[in-house]
């Protein structure tokens, strides 16, 4: 999946005026859906794709008025794994049962009729859709990145180890502030790489390759600190379908960031300048949310609704989790 970037090969255009005369036949133009200041009318009469890669685009000529297809083609691949998140979350046949009336219960009364619990899914929620299209937005948006395709592809998705530290941060500082740190840095790197593309700088490439890897791994991160932060905000009887429904948001994100790439080829930046502005929005919406860290996880919807107490501290805990909550002190 990740390895579909929607790239389009390079191509040129066989121009030929309204007589069928090839037009300025010994002139290359690269990429070009029109000509101007000509005083005829042209016609296209065919585009040869740079052969060294074969994609969708090249295969059914998927360029100029017709390249929207190829944002819309990742738009409904996501749209499945949006379906995918939402079943995910009623795996259990066992448990499916109770745990939509308790989910029921919680929308009912809780989620319409309490306003600080409608706040809480709100802020974490817009939390997920910012993940949701940061991550997938950078990723599809490799064609962006300066220099060999195939290796700006392998650093992107290089982010999965170095991600998987944020656990230990999160158990040490806690999972509200890993999250907070991770998600500014993101959107402090991405609106760097918007302003570099919207100026249009010269000798910007390493630039930008720089800053949107350094993004994609603040938004890998700060995504792992917020899967163990929205687990352990739910009650368990609601656990699994709040997981998700939180994954189906993050996927609504991920629907929008194909859209967004398409955009940004007409106004250069602008998916950086949102990814950066939507995580700096979600890094604040979570201060507001209560820490979970070393607390003890709520059972009933009715501990949902209840103001956390520091006191709650987990009781019971093996060895190997005290000794390491000891070395993050």
């Amino acid at each position: 999946m990740m390895a579909f970037g929607g790239v389009m090969p390079d191509w040129s255009c066989e121009w030929h005026t309204e007589s069928g005369e090839p037009f300025m036949s010994n002139v290359t133009f690269d990429k070009k859906c029109s000509l101007e200041n000509t005083t005829e009318k042209l016609d296209c009469v065919s585009r040869k794709f740079d052969e060294s890669m074969n994609t969708i685009v090249s295969e059914w000529d998927l360029v100029c008025d017709q390249y929207w297809i190829v944002s819309s083609i990742t738009t409904i691949q996501m749209f499945g794994l949006l379906i995918g998140a939402f079943v995910s979350g009623h795996v259990d046949a066992q448990k499916i049962k109770i745990e939509k009336e308790n989910f029921k219960t919680f929308v009912d009364k809780n989620l319409i009729s309490d306003v600080s619990v409608l706040r809480k899914a709100l802020k974490m929620m817009s939390s997920r859709v910012s993940c949701g299209y940061g991550f997938y937005a950078i990723s599809f948006g490799v064609a962006q990145l300066s220099g060999n395709l195939y290796l700006n592809m392998a650093l992107l998705g290089s982010h999965g180890v170095p991600s998987f530290v944020v656990c230990y941060f999160a158990n040490c500082i806690g999972r509200k502030k890993s999250s907070f740190v991770f998600f500014l840095l993101s959107g402090i790197t991405g609106i760097t790489v918007g302003i570099v593309q919207f100026l249009d700088l010269s000798n910007e490439g390493a630039l930008i390759n720089g800053l949107a890897l350094t993004c994609k791994l603040c938004v890998a991160c700060g995504w792992m600190a917020l899967i163990i932060f929205t687990s352990e905000l739910y009650p368990t009887v609601v656990r699994n379908i709040g997981f998700g429904f939180n994954n189906t948001m993050s996927r609504v994100g991920s629907m929008i960031a194909p859209q967004l790439i398409f955009v940004s080829y007409r106004i250069p930046g602008i998916m950086f300048l949102l990814l950066g502005g939507l995580f700096i929005m979600s890094a604040f919406c979570l201060l507001l949310l209560k820490e979970t860290n070393n607390l003890a996880l709520k059972n009933t919807i009715n501990d949902f609704t209840l103001p956390v107490k520091q006191n709650e501290s987990l009781k019971t805990v093996d060895e190997s989790e005290t000794l390491f909550s000891e070395k993050c002190k």
